[in-house]
């Protein structure tokens, strides 16, 4: 191989390394500039679940008599 053709090959290798450096930076300062959508997710929580709450016990109806006073 001639000096000239191996100065051609060299020239081309760096301007397509050259290009493929420009194009990462673009495409890295394209991305690092967009918020990320993750950062402020909130926890999921379900708006009702499929197993129901018990009620909580209710007192005795005749407790409310006894606090009744005699007549």
């Amino acid at each position: 191989m001639s000096d000239t053709t191996k100065r051609g090959k060299a020239k081309w290798l760096l301007l397509v390394g050259i290009t493929a450096a420009a194009a990462a930076a673009v495409a890295y300062k394209r991305r690092a500039n967009l918020e990320d959508p993750w950062a402020n997710v909130q926890p999921y929580v379900p708006k009702r679940t499929l197993d129901p709450q018990p009620e909580p016990p209710r007192p005795p109806e005749s407790a409310a008599e006894d606090d009744s006073p005699v007549s």
